[in-house]
């Protein structure tokens, strides 16, 4: 029996007999280069319920969440949830999500009170986590005094391997900050096509102080008119339906109070094309702004137009007759331009700037006879 040395001589002579060009040999490469596995960390006091996470297919929640040591079922992959998860998978992890925000919260012993505050029916709660804490809680480098409470000392205790190369699998021991993957994941699940799973995502960004990582998304949410499904919220126990986008408007104002989500929500409620609800929606979330992040004089522009719609919605009210009542737009206009002070909407009414001159003043508001 010839040996493949031999038979390629013969390839070669044969083919050298025939006029045809030698063919070059190809060398095999010697090695491979070593590839190290792709791990999960994971703490051994959650490795019967590890399985369930490293499969990415569900989830398994207890009721009522016992303690912190669950801050460990957050997985340091976001992926699983996000690559073609179901809806039901996808409200379990951000109902985990929601719980850990309030474990982290109790350990630490009270809400980073970020923001709070409410104006015109739009409110924002003390925020209970940070993403650091997220970070920080995993890798097991918490305060003493927090330690103490909890007797827990972090989650990274061990590597499980598994298949395939998952995006946010831990190389070793380098592992992407866990805040990091929250945030990409929120931001993913926020762009859902199930109501449910956007109303819960929008909730978790309100819970967190590093709003400002959602706001491209929520900005996208506030001007996509096709997010018309209602859903049900229930702040403090008191039921709310109101539909996804006039949610993401509360939550662009609560995480984001600033000058340039101020000036987004009043290309809203200025275009007379949009529905009355969304108008007044977009007003009490701009309302909302103002107050909180003291705009009174970056945003005295549009005082004037506010007080506008507020005084064409009483002349609607006048003309219904004595059982007509003032709209929502109207309503929600006269809250708004009851943020500033008297003596500002008197400047706006007569048509002058903040500092009461006519130099750069803008038209008067119409004057109710």
């Amino acid at each position: 029996m010839r040996t493949p040395l031999a038979l390629l001589v013969l390839l070669f002579a044969s083919a050298a007999r025939a006029g045809v060009p030698t063919p070059v040999p190809v060398t095999e490469p010697t090695s491979k280069a070593v590839e190290e596995d792709s791990g999960y960390w994971h703490s051994s006091n959650s490795v019967s319920w590890w399985g369930d996470v490293v499969s990415r297919r569900s989830i398994s929640l207890v009721d009522p969440f016992p303690s912190i040591r669950q801050i460990c079922m957050i997985p340091p992959a976001a992926d699983w949830v996000t690559e073609g998860a179901q809806p039901a998978v996808e409200a379990q992890y951000l109902l985990l999500l929601l719980r850990v925000n309030g474990a982290i919260e109790e350990a630490r012993g009270s809400a980073w009170n970020v923001g709070s505050g409410s104006r015109c029916g739009v409110t924002a709660y003390p925020k209970e986590a940070k993403l650091m804490e997220y970070t920080i809680t995993w890798s097991g480098s918490m305060a003493q005094s927090i330690k103490d409470k909890t007797r827990f000392n972090g989650c990274i205790s061990a590597v499980s391997k598994v298949a395939g190369h998952p995006k946010y699998a831990s190389q070793g021991k380098n592992m992407p900050p866990v805040g990091e993957m929250v945030a990409d994941t929120v931001n993913l699940l926020l762009k859902s096509k199930t109501p449910e799973t956007q109303s819960l995502a929008l909730s978790v960004a309100q819970e967190l102080v590093n709003g400002d990582r959602f706001v491209d998304t929520l900005e996208a949410m506030v001007k996509d008119k096709s997010l018309t499904a209602k859903i049900t919220i229930s702040p403090n126990n008191s039921p709310e339906t109101l539909t996804v986008r006039e949610y993401a408007m509360r939550a662009l104002a609560t995480t984001n109070p600033t000058e340039r989500s101020a000036k987004l929500l009043a290309l809203i409620w200025h275009d007379e094309q949009e529905e009355e609800a969304m108008r007044a929606a977009a007003v009490r979330s701009f309302a909302f702004v103002v107050s909180q992040a003291k705009l009174h004089k970056e945003l005295f522009s549009f005082l004037n137009p506010l007080m506008g719609i507020n005084m064409d919605e009483n002349d609607k009210k006048d003309a219904g007759g004595s059982a007509a009542k003032l709209s929502q737009l109207g309503d929600a206009a006269f809250c708004a331009g009851s943020v500033w002070p008297k003596e500002k909407r008197d400047f706006a009414k007569q048509g002058l700037d903040w500092d009461g001159n006519s130099g750069s003043a803008k038209p008067k508001a119409k004057t109710k006879k």
